[in-house]
């Protein structure tokens, strides 16, 4: 296989080398995938890792991503593609972008809410970022006990406190750990520090100390994980039957 491959070694790195260019080809003006705008009327081109290269404008780019507020999205600056946020303030600060103002609508899927609360930051861990996310809880539904806790844990993001959280992780990450932990022997710090590169490969914005609220996070993922497999969310008095048991009332 390596040998059929060597002759096409130049052709790996050239539409490789594309990639990092406004346009992969030099034939076509840039053009919004989604609703067909060419260059001369698009402020700024964007594009999202996670939906793939295809360009896209800013209003494409955020009714698109309404639902998914934790993808990595890129702008073209003029000379490169630079990373920014779908959440945080729409401003530009020292010639850096922050964000594009983006709020995630909790309690919905994403989708509005009625009566949404006010505008609120989270620290969101992902499997391949940080992100600062904005959004609101949900308050239109008071009669059934829909708490805070509820709406993040439905939405799949684990709180790192069970009192005014500010820092989530996403289960889809806390899972990626727990195999990496158990097939690799991965550490909390090893695979923190890969997130963070991740995020910003030279360590130049401020990333917040996520080490202590993941590694938490990541005990108590694993202890509910085996509680549920061993079947204890299913019995009467669940984990507090377990509390009895193993926890001395004194």
């Amino acid at each position: 296989p390596m040998a059929a491959w060597r002759p096409h070694a130049q052709q790996f790195l050239d539409r490789m080398m594309r990639h990092h260019a406004l346009c992969r080809d030099a034939a076509h003006e840039p053009t919004c995938g989604p609703c067909g705008a060419q260059g001369s009327t698009v402020l700024r081109f964007f594009r999202c890792v996670q939906c793939g290269a295809y360009l896209q404008c800013e209003e494409c780019l955020l009714k698109g991503h309404q639902l998914n507020p934790l993808h990595r999205v890129q702008f073209w600056n003029g000379d490169y593609w630079e990373d920014t946020q779908l959440c945080g303030t729409a401003t530009r600060l020292a010639g850096k972008s922050i964000g594009l103002g983006l709020v995630f609508q909790l309690g919905h899927d994403g989708y509005p809410c009625a009566r949404a609360q006010p505008v609120r930051s989270m620290v969101v861990i992902h499997s391949y970022g940080v992100f600062t996310v904005h959004f609101r809880y949900c308050g239109c539904r008071p009669w059934d006990n829909f708490t805070n806790l509820d709406q993040l844990i439905d939405i799949g993001w684990y709180p790192a406190t069970v009192v005014d959280p500010g820092t989530c992780a996403t289960v889809d990450c806390l899972e990626h750990f727990r195999l990496l932990n158990v097939v690799g022997n991965i550490n909390v710090s090893d695979y923190v520090g890969a997130l963070r590169r991740l995020t910003d490969p030279l360590l130049l914005s401020t990333i917040p100390d996520i080490y202590k609220p993941f590694g938490r996070m990541s005990r108590q993922y694993n202890f509910i994980q085996r509680a549920r497999r061993t079947g204890w969310g299913q019995m009467d008095g669940g984990l507090a039957h377990l509390w009895d048991l193993y926890i001395p009332s004194n």
